[in-house]
C-alpha cells in the first residue's frame, strides 16, 4: 500500500489502479485491518452488483459449452434467475450440472442447497456482508418487518442483492430461511464445542477458526477456504475436484501437489501430530474427510 501510494504521489495523481474486496473498507470491523488501503482509495469506492441479465447468460454460455453441456434459453435464464446473476454462483452451478444427469428445472432449490460447493459459494457470499446487512437479508427473506431507510438495508439495495424489496436470488433466499430455522441449534451446539476447549471449531460468520479453544492466527486464505470447507462437510468425502473448485475458484490445472501442500501446510498448524493426524484425513484414491 505504501509503495503505491508513493507512485501515485510522484504522478501527481496521474495514475490509475483498481483495487477489488469482498468487504466494504470503510466498515470499523474491516477499517483497522486496512485503514491504509482505505486511505489509498478513499474516497473513490465502488459497488459491483450482480451481472445483468445477457451479462450472465453469456456467462452460462461459456460456462456451459466448456463443460460440454447443452442447455435451452429456459434452462439458462432458470439458472441466471435461481442464482441472482451472481458470476461465482453461476459458475458453480454450472460445474455441478457436469456430473449430474437430471436438466437443471428438475432440481429443486433444498437439493441444490445440498451440494457442499453451491453451499459453499453461498456461505461465502453471507460472510462478506456485515452483522448489520445480515440482520436485515435474514428479516426479508422470513418476511419480517425491516426498516428500509436503514443504512443496511440502503447499501444492500446499492450492491443489487436486495432488488424490489426482495432478495436478488432465490437460492440464495432459501438458504437464508434454512439458516434461520437451523441457527439457533447449530449455533449453540458449536459455542458448546468451542467452549469445552477440545478439538478444531470453524466459526463460519467470523472466518476464525480454533483449535482447543485457541484461535488460530496464522491461516492463510488458501489454508481456511480448504479447512472450512471440510469442516462444512464434517464426516463426508470431499473429492480432490470438489477441494480444488471450492479453494481455488475452480481453476483449470490445479494439480494434486498443490492442494497436497496445503493439507500439509493445515497439518502443520491444527494437529497434534502431523504424521499421524486426528482430524484431517486422507482417503487415497479419493480426497479427504474432517474428523471433529
Amino acid at each position: 500500500f505504501s509503495n503505491l501510494k508513493s507512485f501515485r504521489d510522484i504522478s501527481k495523481f496521474n495514475v490509475s489502479y483498481l483495487i477489488t474486496a469482498a468487504k466494504d473498507p470503510s466498515k470499523e470491523s474491516y477499517f483497522e485491518k486496512v485503514y491504509s488501503l482505505y486511505k489509498l482509495v478513499s474516497p473513490f469506492i465502488f459497488y459491483l452488483k450482480p451481472s445483468r441479465i445477457d451479462e450472465s447468460l453469456a456467462e452460462i454460455e461459456a460456462h456451459s459449452k466448456q463443460r460440454s453441456i447443452k442447455l435451452t434459453r429456459e434452462e439458462s435464464l432458470y439458472i441466471a434467475n435461481l442464482c441472482g446473476r451472481y458470476p461465482s454462483l453461476v459458475k458453480t452451478f454450472i460445474q455441478k450440472l457436469t456430473s449430474s444427469k437430471r436438466k437443471p428445472l428438475e432440481i429443486t432449490t433444498e437439493e441444490i442447497l445440498v451440494n457442499s460447493g453451491i453451499k459453499f459459494r453461498i456461505i461465502e457470499i453471507f460472510q462478506s456482508f456485515t452483522d448489520a446487512e445480515r440482520e436485515v437479508l435474514l428479516k426479508i427473506a422470513n418476511k419480517e418487518t425491516t426498516d428500509k431507510n436503514s443504512e443496511a438495508y440502503q447499501l444492500l439495495t446499492t450492491k443489487g442483492f436486495i432488488e424490489k424489496e426482495r432478495i436478488f436470488s432465490p437460492l440464495f433466499e432459501r438458504f437464508l430461511i434454512l439458516q434461520s430455522t437451523e441457527n439457533n441449534g447449530v449455533a449453540e451446539k458449536e459455542e458448546n464445542n468451542m467452549n469445552a476447549g477440545h478439538g478444531i471449531f470453524v466459526d463460519s460468520l467470523t472466518r476464525l477458526a480454533y483449535r482447543n479453544g485457541h484461535e488460530i492466527v496464522d491461516l492463510t486464505k488458501q489454508e481456511y477456504r480448504f479447512l472450512h470447507y471440510l469442516y462444512t462437510n464434517s464426516g463426508k468425502i470431499c473429492e480432490r475436484e470438489e477441494v480444488s473448485d471450492a479453494v481455488w475458484g475452480g481453476s483449470e490445472g490445479v494439480s494434486d501437489e498443490a492442494i497436497d501442500q496445503v493439507m500439509t501446510r493445515l497439518r502443520s498448524k491444527l494437529e497434534k501430530d502431523k504424521s499421524n493426524p486426528a482430524h484431517l484425513i486422507t482417503i487415497r484414491g479419493r480426497g479427504f474427510t474432517f474428523k471433529p
